[in-house]
């Protein structure tokens, strides 16, 4: 990554907040931490990311200015135009509750797992209680079941693609 000297502040709070996202950690309440993984974060994507001119980023001075114009013409105006919004936190919560056992079952024969990405103590034991271990970790299962399910569908590509060659 480029050197952020002779950055405004605004764009070195950027790269910051950037830099976080692969080492996000949820900690529940007996001490075990989770990380969260996200396959599609790479230094292409940071680079790329940083290279967004803050005033482009506030497009007419919305937060998230440049997102509301690229999606503009699928978003309802309400969302386009509004101020704030509740936070996801309690539906993620939701959603991670509604589908404990599908959880528990799937990350039972989990690719993540069996390569030593997730450790298989620390995955049963937050998914042994209905209540897990907290929010944040909760929410950091539901980003390693979307990697889970990545891996899975690329495994599959692969062992289809190796089938037709055989």
């Amino acid at each position: 990554m480029k050197s952020l000297e002779g950055r405004g502040p605004a764009k070195k709070f950027h790269a910051m907040l950037v830099s976080k996202a692969p080492k996000i950690l949820a900690t529940g309440p007996t001490g075990i931490q989770y990380l969260t993984i996200d396959p599609l974060v790479s230094q292409p994507f940071y680079e790329l990311c940083l290279s967004i001119p803050i005033y482009d980023l506030v497009w007419k001075g919305w937060d998230r200015g440049l997102t509301r114009l690229a999606f503009s013409d699928v978003l309802p105006r309400s969302v386009l135009v509004r101020e704030a919004k509740g936070g996801i936190e309690t539906f993620l919560d939701e959603v991670f509750l509604d589908n404990l056992s599908l959880f528990r079952q799937y990350f039972s024969e989990s690719e993540l797992v069996k390569h030593g990405v997730l450790d298989k103590q620390k995955v049963e034991t937050g998914l042994a209680a209905e209540m897990g271990q907290g929010k944040l970790a909760r929410q950091a299962f539901l980003v390693s079941i979307g990697t889970e399910i990545w891996v899975r569908r690329w495994l599959d590509h692969i062992n289809r693609s190796r089938a037709l060659t055989c």
